[in-house]
């Protein structure tokens, strides 16, 4: 039993990975028991039992996807009866960086629920305890992008706005009633966000905190440092995340960090990081499928391959094959009759790991189910590695430049 003291409880959400593991860690390490939030329940627990080993705090792992109206009822309803909760973390949220013309309007409606939605209803679910004992802290995860709305995706940066706006907010309705109110702006920061969004690439940028940077203040890699000032009682904070300067210097800081992140994030600098070979991804079916079906799962493998493997999405050609009826065939069993199958074949660069090979084949084969309804054990894929001097595309500057040697 944990006989320490306690400050409370410490409610973190996102908190399998990145920012939020960050947190969770910092927070046990300060004398807070843990309720973690995730979807992923074998991260989650891992975290959990790895902090209470280190700091013997109670950790307690909830698996909830807040991005559905169930799992975000029963947290919810667990934050209303809590009584021991001091601190809530609005850390869980996802990103993109496609253009309207691009992106999936579904997608946009999901995020604009778990980056907006949840977090006003956790924000309210946890504002009634805490008014009632006079105490308690409520952190938002917003981002820089909030006041920089043009750098990624409009309706990401829009739901960082709302984030920022929703702070203003609070601290006007909560002041004076012992509620601290805190609002961090993290810069571009190595975690898996951007795998999310589209664009990994951005993780090993010189920018990118956590990433290649080894200004100071920045983490090691893959260590994004979040300040946390839990003095900041009586007033509004806005922290920056990863090491930027006090006050005195922080606006200019950050003007030169979005400054560095517009540029980074540029359609030509885009076009630049990710001149890689120009992949050809084919899948041969039997078909005949809807028109519109096949472009919305072409649309799908080449974004999904082009944040998996780093390449600029616009190098990839996506060919959908209706061979007709019997067009493609496998023998499933020794000694037994061939079956329809459907086969798609990768084009990829020499020297990707086979771990990463098979995520990005699990992926796409997702989508060929989920969007053409192909049967999964009847889907095979087939790689062919290829050097950059092997691929052509003259509209994007002719051969695909070789890598630094070593780089996957």
């Amino acid at each position: 039993m944990n006989t320490q003291t306690t400050k409370g409880v410490a409610v973190v959400t996102g908190a399998s990975t990145g920012i939020g593991a960050v947190y969770a860690e910092r927070l046990a390490r300060r004398g807070y028991d843990l309720l973690i939030v995730a979807r992923n329940e074998e991260r989650l627990r891992a975290l959990a039992a790895r902090l209470t080993a280190e700091t013997g705090r109670a950790v307690e792992a909830f698996r909830a996807d807040l991005g559905d109206k169930a799992d975000l009822a029963r947290l919810e309803a667990r934050l209303k009866e809590d009584a021991s909760v001091a601190m809530l973390v609005n850390n869980a949220g996802v990103g993109s960086v496609a253009s309207i013309e691009t992106a999936d309007v579904d997608e946009m409606e999901a995020m604009i629920f778990l980056n907006v939605t949840a977090l006003t209803r956790l924000t309210y679910a946890v504002v009634p305890g805490f008014t009632a004992r006079g105490s308690g802290t409520i952190i938002n995860i917003s981002s820089v992008v909030g006041v920089a709305v043009e750098v990624l995706n409009g309706v990401y940066g829009a739901s960082k706005s709302y984030v920022l706006s929703f702070g203003h907010s609070l601290q006007k309705d909560l002041a004076g009633k012992g509620v601290r109110i805190q609002t961090v702006l993290p810069g571009a920061t190595a975690t898996e966000f951007w795998d999310v969004a589209g664009y990994a690439a951005q993780k090993t940028s010189p920018i990118t905190i956590g990433g290649r940077s080894r200004r100071r203040g920045f983490g090691r890699p893959g260590q994004g440092r979040a300040r946390h000032h839990p003095r900041a009682s009586g007033r509004r904070r806005l922290v920056a995340l990863g090491g930027w300067p006090p006050r005195a210097r922080a606006q200019v800081q950050q003007r030169k960090a979005l400054a560095a992140l517009r540029a980074e994030l540029s359609p030509s600098a885009r076009s630049r990081t990710g001149a890689l070979p120009m992949p050809y991804l084919q899948l041969d079916v039997a078909g005949p499928h809807p028109w519109a079906d096949k472009r919305r799962l072409a649309r799908r493998m080449s974004e999904t391959y082009a944040a998996m493997m780093s390449v600029d999405v616009r190098r990839i050609s996506v060919a959908i094959r209706e061979l007709g009826e019997g067009g493609v065939w496998r023998v499933v069993e020794a000694g037994t009759d061939p079956v329809p199958v459907s086969v798609m074949m990768l084009d990829v660069r020499r020297g990707r790991p086979p771990e990463l090979r098979m995520e990005v084949a699990k992926a796409l084969c997702a989508h060929c189910v989920k969007i053409l309804g192909l049967e999964e054990d009847r889907l095979n894929v087939e790689f062919t590695q290829h050097s950059g001097d092997e691929m052509y595309h003259p509209a994007l500057g002719g051969y695909s430049p070789e890598w630094e040697p070593g780089e996957s």
